[in-house]
Parts: structure tokens; sequence; C-alpha cells
């Protein structure tokens, strides 16, 4: 199944621990509230600072405002040099919280880039909606086998004795003879609902009903619902494999994800001077929710040398590798979003299957279809309770403030 790739991918997706019977979200809602609280401290801060900054700006401009009126209804030069010393003096002053004033906001988006990042590394690191699943996705495979179905292993035996007695005469039996022979145990795995022995396989069920003549009614009864069975069966396969052709590009989506995070992830830890141990040991591998806060916290807190020393450094370019670093997660937080937004709509198409069959006139079938549809309710509930595609995309848009 194209979907057991995909559980090896989704397996970094999430921050959910699982208890053996069941899937619980552990530690999902715990990181949702630490991420909004630093978020949220980061902005104070960045407030406090705005707030500050822009009292002293408008200080010297009335500061300014009064020099001009003074300098221009002065008579004297030497006051008048005086004033005009003053007024550089107010102006390199309002120079340097201007420049304060867009590290502040530069000090606040790169914290609010790098909090996005580090907490999506939970975020696509372990055991996401494994459990359930594993659960819809076994009953899905087991409502797609026929062998599952009542009677008709039993009848199949009857079939399979046709097929060897007669495959030297029908080219169609010598056909699913050979591939019963490939696929070892008929019973399990030999299920030719799909691909290119799918109609040979219905039209030897018909052929083998033509020749057992009127002589064996009950026989003739039986098959006859069991073609109908595999029939029903081969176009839900059918239908089935065309919703799960869509993980194969989820499932490289999500690899080229976790390659750029993880690539972005150590960029950062290179400007922020940090240890990618440090940090696993710390925070990605961490379980307590205050020592995870404390050290992202301490993280932050190094930005803000950090920015000023990289303008020391590189007065005309400083601004370059943090905005570039900005755009990176921005754009990780978007594309993460995308992702997630295809995962729940390619889950949701199992709906209008499964609705769509349940409508079948074979009473197993109805029964098979609303036990999935339980399963995959459960799914669904999973998913909604790790995931909100939405959110992240719009988070994604309001990250950063204007300078």
């Amino acid at each position: 199944m194209r979907f057991s790739s995909f559980l090896l991918s989704i397996s970094f997706l999430t921050s959910t621990v699982l208890a053996q019977d069941s899937l619980k979200v552990v530690t999902n809602s715990n990181d949702s509230l630490l991420r909004a609280a630093l978020l949220g401290e980061v902005s104070k801060q960045h407030n406090a600072n705005n707030e500050l900054l822009n009292k002293q700006l408008t200080d010297f401009d009335k500061k300014l405002q009064l020099i001009d009126k003074k300098i221009e209804n002065e008579n004297n030069s030497q006051r008048k040099v005086e004033a005009l010393v003053e007024r550089v003096q107010i102006l390199e002053k309002k120079e340097v919280a201007n420049v304060d004033n867009l590290i502040s906001v530069y000090e606040h988006n790169y914290k609010a880039a790098v909090v996005n990042l580090v907490f999506m590394e939970r975020e696509l690191k372990p055991l996401v909606l494994f459990d359930a699943s594993r659960d819809f996705f076994s009953g899905l495979g087991d409502a797609c086998n026929p062998t599952n179905y009542r009677g008709y292993n039993e009848w199949f035996n009857k079939f399979k004795a046709h097929i060897e007695q007669n495959k030297s005469k029908v080219r169609t039996f010598a056909l699913i003879d050979q591939a019963m022979k490939l696929s070892g145990s008929v019973g399990k795995d030999f299920v030719p609902l799909a691909g290119p022995l799918a109609n040979q396989f219905l039209n030897g069920i018909g052929d083998f009903i033509v020749s057992l003549g009127k002589r064996n009614k009950a026989l003739i009864a039986e098959s006859e619902q069991m073609f109908k069975l595999s029939a029903i069966l081969s176009q839900f396969v059918h239908e089935r494999d065309l919703i799960e052709n869509e993980w194969e590009s989820i499932n490289k989506k999500l690899d080229e994800l976790q390659k750029l995070h993880t690539e972005c992830l150590k960029e950062n830890f290179i400007i922020l001077g940090i240890g990618e141990q440090d940090f696993r040991k710390n925070f990605a591998n961490e379980m307590d929710a205050n020592r995870r806060f404390d050290y992202i916290r301490n993280m932050t807190q190094k930005i803000k040398e950090r920015i000023k020393s990289e303008k020391d450094k590189n007065p005309d370019k400083w601004k370059t590798l943090f905005y570039q670093q900005m755009q990176t997660v921005k754009s990780l937080k978007i594309r993460f979003g995308e992702l997630t937004f295809r995962i729940k709509e390619n889950i949701t198409k199992y709906q209008g299957l499964i609705q769509k069959y349940a409508q079948s006139e074979l009473p197993e079938m109805k029964e098979n279809m609303n036990k999935l549809a339980t399963k995959l309710e459960r799914l669904n509930s999973s998913f909604d309770a790790t995931f909100n595609p939405q959110a992240y995309i719009k988070a994604a848009d309001r990250m950063y403030i204007e300078d």
C-alpha cells in the first residue's frame, strides 16, 4: 500500500505520544501554549522598547522645533552657533534612536522566526497519527480483501480446483493459475482485484459460472454472488488507489520540508553559536515544558547582542543575514500549512469513498464500510486535534512587524 511509505514520513509531523491502545496528544497543546507565551514576551519587549524610542523621538522633534525657532530669532552670532551645535547633537541622537528602533524591529522579527523555527522541530518530530492511521488503513486493507468475506474462501477453493483442471484449455485460467503460484498463499495474499489481472480474474469467474451449466444451481448462485462481490471490490480498490496515488507526492514534499527545516535550523545554530547536541538535549528531547520554555527564552536573549555585533561587523549589510533567515522560516511555515492541508484533504477523500460503498447491496460490504467510517472519524479527530493548516498559513503572514 502506498500509504505505508507515507506513514514513515508522517512520523515527522507532530509532537504526539502514543499509548499502546490509543492516540494521546500530550505535548502538542503544551507546545502551542509555550510558543504563544514566548512570542507574547517577544512582542511585549518590543512594544516597551518601541514606546520608549517613540517618546525619545517625539522629544527630539520638539527640541528641534524649539531650537529652530531660537536660531531664527537669535541675533547674537555666538548663541546662534551654540544653538546650531545643539541642533546637530540632537539630530545625531535622533539618528541613534532611529537605528535603535530599526534594530528593535529586526530583533522582534528574528526572535519570532527563531521561536517558530525551533517549535517546528517538535511539530516535525515524532509519531504522528500512527496508531489511528494504522487502525484505519489496516481496516481499509481488510475491507478490500475478498478472502475476509463470509463464504469466499470455501467458494474460492472450488474455483481454484476448476482452474487447475481446465488451465490447459482456457488461457484466462492459465494466467490466473500462474499468478496464484507466484503469489503463494491465495487465502492470505492473492487478491487480483486491481491491475492487469483484475478483468481476467472476473472473466475467469464468468467462464466458471458458464461451465457449470444448470447442473449445480447452488454453486451457480454462490459463484454469482462471489462474482458480484469481486466486481464491487475491484471497483472499490481502483477508487481507493486513485486516492492513495496522492500520498506519493505528499511523501516527497514531506521529505523536502524535513530537509529544508534541518538546513535552516543548522544555519541558525551557527548564527547564534548554539550546539546542535545542546539543543536536542535541552529542547527537542526535553519532556519538561518549563525547561523547554527557559531554554528558548535564553536562546532569544542572545539575539539582541548578535544583531548588534553583526551591525558593527557589517554596517552596510547587517540586515541581510537576518532577513534571509526570517524569509526562509516564513516560507517553511507556509509550506507546512499547505502540506498539512493537502494531507487533511486527502484523508477527507476516503469519506466520500466509504459513503458511496456504504450504499452497496451487499450487507457485509455495508457493515465493513460502517466500521471504516468509525475508524476514519477517529483518524480525522486525531488529525484535527494536532494540526490546523489554515492557522499555520495565517500565522506565517503575521509573524513579522513592519519597520
